[in-house]
């Protein structure tokens, strides 16, 4: 499924004791990475506090939060139901290391900043010492410099052998996945993390 904007500021979520006014919350980012800060939460439906603690009763105060962020200064959050989603961000400062490594600024909150190595998940494509490699590695920085907002959407401490986060690489405009598009013109193989052919 693609995720959209309303994808991005969506995270699990832990509660302290949950306040008229404004509650602590601690969000899980990713990464193993943990911040806290005070959010005016709400349900679907209602924007007084006592529905949300007999929510959050229901499932032993972890849930989900979709975060308001465009006053910064005053988060509002609605606790909300499904299965956790991936972790999506707002990637700044791309730089492709080989046609399947980059290298991201992610940005999950205003004033937070996540310097991570990413590898393009469910593919494989020639080392950058070999012509095809190197052309492909060409292609994706052309891709990359060519989009004016990307988003990164990773799973939760799903990590390669190497340390680098698994990953997409998606257009913020038209949610088109650089892996599928690597894929679909030939210029990587589908990879699932095993051994690959030939090595």
């Amino acid at each position: 499924m693609t995720p959209t904007s309303r994808d991005l500021y969506v995270y699990r979520a832990r509660f302290a004791e949950i306040r008229r006014r404004r509650t602590d919350v601690v969000l899980d980012l990713g990464f193993g990475i943990e911040y806290t800060a005070p959010v005016t939460l709400r349900v679907p439906g209602s924007l007084t506090v006592r529905p949300v603690k007999a929510w959050l009763a229901e499932r032993d105060n972890i849930s989900l939060l979709r975060l308001d962020v465009s006053n910064p200064r005053k988060l509002t959050g609605e606790v909300i139901d499904g299965a956790a989603p991936p972790y999506v961000y707002r990637a700044r400062d791309v730089r492709v290391i080989d046609g399947d490594t980059l290298e991201a600024l992610l940005l999950p909150l205003d004033g937070v900043a996540i310097k991570a190595k990413l590898r393009l998940a469910g593919l494989n494509v020639a080392e950058k010492d070999t012509g095809r490699g190197a052309s492909v590695a060409a292609h994706v920085r052309g891709w990359v410099d060519g989009q004016a907002e990307l988003l990164v959407e990773t799973q939760k401490n799903h990590r390669e052998k190497y340390g680098r986060m698994l990953a997409t690489l998606r257009s913020a405009l038209t949610g088109v996945s650089l892996n599928e598009l690597l894929l679909e013109h030939g210029l990587a193989e589908p990879y699932d993390g095993g051994a690959r052919a030939g090595a």
